[in-house]
């Protein structure tokens, strides 16, 4: 597990990396599911996540561009209730790396990590 975020008791984020494949899993007051993420992501690995509500989550990483890439890129995902679509990256170009991610009601997301020089690295998103 890289991170977990909680809405309420009955509204629990989990977002981590095993068996080489990143995965997201939700609590809701009774049961934990994994929430399937969207397809054509190449060997992707989150390390943060971020909830508003059950249908404004945040999934924060990276993955490779290609599949026989070596080049890895950040990747914003974001969830609307029914699935997960890619969102555009506010990290601009260059290799930044997030490690921890937050968002309040009414408020902007933010992440923070390091870029690519491996200084410190604020984001917004909304």
């Amino acid at each position: 597990m890289s991170e977990v975020d909680a809405v309420s008791p009955a509204n629990v984020w989990v977002t981590g990396n095993a068996n080489g494949g990143a995965y997201v899993e939700h609590y809701n007051g009774a049961a934990w599911a994994e929430v399937s993420l969207p397809a054509g992501l190449f060997l992707p690995e989150l390390t943060a996540i971020a909830a508003r509500s059950a249908t404004d989550v945040w999934a924060i990483g990276s993955e490779f561009t290609s599949a026989t890439s070596t080049t890895s890129v950040p990747t914003f995902l974001h969830w609307d209730g029914a699935s997960w679509s890619s969102a555009a990256n506010p990290a601009g170009a260059g290799y930044n790396q997030v490690y921890t991610a937050v968002v309040g009601p009414g408020s902007a997301f933010w992440a923070f990590g390091v870029n690519s020089g491996n200084q410190p690295l604020a984001l917004t998103h909304g």
